[in-house]
């Protein structure tokens, strides 16, 4: 195990002096389950009609940023670095592409348009037959299609404090 070690910091020694591509592709095939991992987290909440090799692709290009962009002589593992830069590029690929369809947003707004409208009429928060009953939607599909929009709120809102975060360390 030592032996792997010295030979992946010998790598890294080669790859800050040199950029050499070889060497740049040996640390990505090493870092391959970093994109594994983060793909398969993200992946499990996106509805159906997303491609998984694209999410791939996507976390492919976070890495290879984070590659070059690496600043060694900060106080961080590569490891934290290239997983937050992987998630980051997914979670900015996902949002320019828009993976959520014109469908299930116009969908969306007639659900949230119902939950309101009966939550006035009940004085309570409706149930999910109720809302599926008044859309005229099978439960199955309302209650995806609230999955589906409450996931595309958390990547939005994720999105913006990650962009927070990131002006706060220019000041």
């Amino acid at each position: 195990m030592q032996h792997k070690t010295a030979s992946l910091s010998e790598l890294w020694k080669k790859w800050q002096q040199e950029h050499d591509q070889e060497v740049g592709n040996q640390l990505v095939e090493y870092y391959m389950p970093l994109i594994t991992y983060q793909v398969n987290r993200v992946f499990a909440h996106l509805p159906q009609n997303v491609d998984r090799q694209d999410v791939k692709s996507l976390a492919f290009m976070g890495l290879v940023d984070a590659l070059e962009k690496f600043d060694h002589n900060r106080d961080l593992k590569f490891d934290t670095y290239a997983s937050i830069r992987i998630k980051g590029a997914i979670i900015d690929g996902l949002r320019k592409e828009d993976w959520l369809p014109r469908t299930v947003r116009d969908k969306s707004k007639i659900i949230e348009s119902a939950y309101e409208q009966l939550e006035q009429s009940f004085k309570r928060t409706p149930l999910l037959s109720e809302v599926s009953e008044y859309v005229e939607m099978p439960e199955e599909e309302v209650a995806e299609i609230v999955k589906d929009t409450l996931y595309a709120n958390l990547l939005s809102i994720e999105e913006k404090t990650m962009m927070n975060q990131t002006n706060s360390e220019k000041v």
